[in-house]
């Protein structure tokens, strides 16, 4: 990110991840997980984020979001975890749920649609 940004300055950036790539992304949001460390988005980018996107989050298990962990990323965020996604916390069973339905459950085109939001009002 900190070369795109540097080599394109009036770039906007989504960031996201699912199950461990969500783990990465609250880690480079500054979230401090149980899943390990990294680096973290620069502050002065923060800005230039518009949205963050999280499909079977492990920092569900924790009792969090990134809507309740992150003051800047926070507002910018949506979350997805399934009913019977037990690596997000998600509870029940039923078909088509679960940490593999995000694909195929209409979450991805609701995140698409929540990207293109955030892009236009920012």
């Amino acid at each position: 990110m900190k070369s795109t940004a540097a080599a394109c300055p009036d770039t906007k950036f989504a960031i996201g991840g699912y199950s461990l790539g969500a783990s990465v992304t609250d880690i480079a949001i500054g979230i401090r997980t149980y899943l390990g460390t990294g680096q973290t988005i620069p502050t002065e980018l923060a800005p230039r984020v518009v949205a963050v996107i999280a499909f079977g989050n492990p920092l569900g298990l924790y009792g969090q979001t990134i809507k309740t962990a992150s003051s800047t990323y926070g507002p910018k965020s949506l979350e997805f975890c399934n009913r019977g996604d037990t690596v997000c916390g998600g509870t029940g069973t039923g078909p088509g749920y679960g940490h593999l339905g995000y694909a195929t459950d209409g979450s991805v085109d609701q995140a698409a649609a929540f990207i293109a939001k955030q892009y236009t009002a920012s």
